[in-house]
């Protein structure tokens, strides 16, 4: 990083105006578990002259996509991938206050963070392979945001991701459903740690849907936003390390009141 950091401080920014580059390449080199090679992607990348906001993007989608697909039957890395999403999101502040200069510096933090949690096993996937996208049943745009959040409260981690992707896939708002998710996750005080990233996926949804394509309006895998959200809504609320609020949780799913869930 010592060698890069001289070419990042006399770089012309102004050249960095690409949208279309090898983002498969860079996501590979990234996910390498090899640091140097990973800083050198990056590093060439500004180079040949690709949007710093475009490789933002890049960062913040294929954090999002980790969540998306993070096992969960094991140590999910919770505070470690949502640490690489606001960190990778951030550097939209730090673009509008510091410049492209500090925004590029900020790339290679990404990086490394993602090779410090490099013992998250996920399996190296294209941002730009489409998504499955499987049957979702529901009457109605409200029906079907209510049924994912009734998954979330109830704590069901392993169908909510399907039902995320179907319920976009019927043509459902996802500003509907994101907001309806968001809604589940202020009710909750215990969730907390849910706040910072809730904030940067409604501003990320909102630069995916801008018609920009270096923020990621059109990207493949823009929807893995949503669904990393709502599988960390889930599991963070199952992994309480308490019996007794994970029973509490489910029984008020099944529509039963204070009284009788504490009576019995």
């Amino acid at each position: 990083m010592t060698e890069i950091l001289p070419d990042l401080e006399s770089h012309d920014y102004g050249v960095n105006t690409r949208t279309d580059y090898d983002e498969d390449a860079l996501v590979e080199a990234i996910l390498s578990v090899d640091i140097e090679r990973a800083f050198g992607v990056v590093h060439q990348a500004i180079k040949e002259g690709v949007s710093i906001h475009r490789l933002i993007t890049t960062f913040v989608l294929l954090s999002a996509d980790r969540m998306a697909r993070t096992p969960v039957d094991v140590d999910a890395g919770w505070g470690s991938l949502s640490t690489e999403f606001n960190l990778a999101a951030s550097l939209r502040l730090a673009h509008q206050y510091g410049g492209p200069s500090v925004a590029a510096r900020g790339l290679f933090h990404a990086a490394w963070l993602i090779f410090a949690d490099r013992w998250i096993n996920i399996p190296v996937r294209s941002l730009g392979e489409p998504l499955p996208y499987p049957a979702f049943e529901a009457a109605n745009e409200a029906e079907g945001a209510s049924r994912i959040v009734h998954s979330i409260k109830s704590l069901n981690v392993h169908v909510v991701s399907d039902e995320v992707l179907g319920y976009i896939n019927r043509g459902y708002s996802a500003d509907v459903l994101l907001k309806a998710i968001g809604r589940a996750i202020l009710w909750d005080d215990t969730n907390l740690q849910l706040l910072s990233s809730l904030r940067a996926v409604f501003e990320e949804w909102d630069h995916a849907n801008s018609g920009d394509a270096a923020h990621g309006d059109g990207h493949p895998a823009r929807n893995q936003l949503l669904v990393g959200l709502a599988r960390y809504a889930t599991d963070v609320r199952l992994n309480k390390n308490s019996m007794a609020s994970i029973n509490t949780a489910m029984r008020f799913s099944e529509g039963r009141t204070t009284v009788e869930v504490f009576d019995t």
